[in-house]
């Protein structure tokens, strides 16, 4: 599934990455994530919450809605039904928070940020480090669950990143909005490799697909396409 911002819905793909059907949404969705086997969380950026899915035969269906003290923006899940979601705190400060049983259950650390709702977040696969990036700082932060920043990584040529992924190999992905690029790290935030090539103009999300060795980009411009890298 897929946030559509502008539509303000949910899409539905079915294995060849073709729709199968959307769901109209409450407000505008910023980002998407499974937390569970039938169900997917959605960041509902206007609204202050999180609206809960099920997707079963194909259809979309409401559960529930938590609602969040801020604004809500990158949302990531964090296992047993947890999630994690990035939120804007107001005066360009930003923070984490940790979603347990429908209620917040704490905060990351305060960090400043000034480029919009666009915060997206990621976590490794053991769900102890959690990944946020600062677009205008052209940065990524490393946090630890109890919401302590362990590194930040800030290299001179990945700009406005904003898509974070992780691999089954807890190595991270970083996409550069304005430098069409792609950052392979070490999880110490390590260099490993930066592609270049055959990145799509202005990347935005990333996401694999590690049962299918897929990875999956977004990205913002007027062709409204997927891309779709199989992983060698």
């Amino acid at each position: 599934m897929l946030v559509d911002r502008n539509n303000s819905q949910c899409v539905l793909l079915n294995k060849s990455h073709q729709v199968v059907t959307t769901y109209k949404l409450t407000g505008k969705p910023c980002d998407i994530c499974v937390v569970g086997e039938q169900e997917v969380a959605v960041s509902v950026w206007d609204k202050n919450e999180i609206q809960i899915l099920s997707v079963r035969d194909d259809v979309i269906s409401p559960v529930r809605t938590i609602t969040t003290k801020h604004q809500c923006c990158g949302i990531a899940a964090a296992g047993k039904g947890e999630m994690v979601v990035v939120e804007d705190c107001g005066n360009n400060k930003y923070c984490w928070s940790l979603i347990r049983h429908g209620r917040e259950v704490s905060y990351s650390d305060e960090y400043v940020s000034s480029s919009g709702y666009l915060k997206y977040i990621a976590l490794n696969n053991s769900k102890t480090r959690v990944y946020v990036n600062v677009p205008n700082k052209n940065s990524l932060l490393c946090f630890n669950m109890e919401g302590k920043m362990q590194y930040t990584y800030s290299p001179d040529n990945l700009k406005w990143p904003l898509g974070v992924a992780v691999d089954r190999d807890d190595n991270i992905y970083v996409v550069g909005y304005n430098s069409d690029n792609i950052y392979q790290l070490s999880p110490e935030g390590c260099i490993i490799q930066v592609i270049n090539t055959g990145v799509p103009e202005y990347p935005s999300t990333i996401w694999f697909d590690n049962n299918r060795d897929m990875i999956i980009i977004t990205n913002n411009s007027e062709n409204h396409k997927l891309h779709v890298y199989q992983l060698k």
